[in-house]
């Protein structure tokens, strides 16, 4: 085999014949569809080879895609902005102003809603706690506390006073004006 024949062969296969450069069309008339891709590439920098540079000149067509893709990559770069050391500090403030935003108001709103839940939980726990030291059917103890039941019946009705108060808190509250 000669080398010719190797050349040829890599050319069908998508090789490129030997001493060209890949990136480079190997014909001097060079098509639309063949410049093309290059035509990126020039944006980014790239000299064009001899071919495309030439094919470029003389097509109005691709002059005028380059044009647009230059026009394009202008508008996409961006400079970077300076930063604005007040701008949260404003924002905050017009969002407060718009939404009228009091932060204490907002926290005593929140602990009106979460008064009836945490009189619930005080609640249960009174009722959990408050269970005796009965024995079931084989003498076993079911309670909390065991046979320590009389603290947790003290505890429960503290639980419940507790829970009875932070309702009627919430509930006084409430009435007073302050909506959740």
């Amino acid at each position: 085999m000669s080398i010719e024949s190797n050349s040829d062969d890599r050319t069908r296969r998508g090789g490129t014949p030997a001493g060209e450069s890949p990136a480079t069309p190997s014909q001097e008339v060079v098509t639309c569809a063949q410049a093309r891709p290059f035509l990126s590439a020039r944006i980014d920098g790239e000299e064009l080879s001899r071919p495309v540079a030439r094919h470029l000149s003389g097509c109005s067509g691709c002059a005028r895609e380059l044009g647009e893709l230059r026009a394009v990559s202008e508008l996409l770069r961006v400079d970077e902005m300076p930063r604005d050391p007040g701008f949260v500090v404003r924002f905050r403030q017009l969002r407060e102003a718009r939404l009228g935003l009091d932060p204490a108001r907002f926290w005593r709103a929140w602990t009106l809603r979460l008064a009836p839940l945490a009189a619930g939980v005080c609640l249960a726990t009174a009722l959990v706690l408050s269970a005796g030291p009965d024995r079931d059917e084989q003498g076993l103890e079911w309670g909390v506390l065991g046979e320590g039941s009389e603290i947790g019946s003290r505890v429960a009705e503290d639980l419940t006073l507790i829970g009875g108060v932070a309702w009627f808190d919430a509930e006084e509250s409430a009435l007073g004006g302050l909506e959740p």
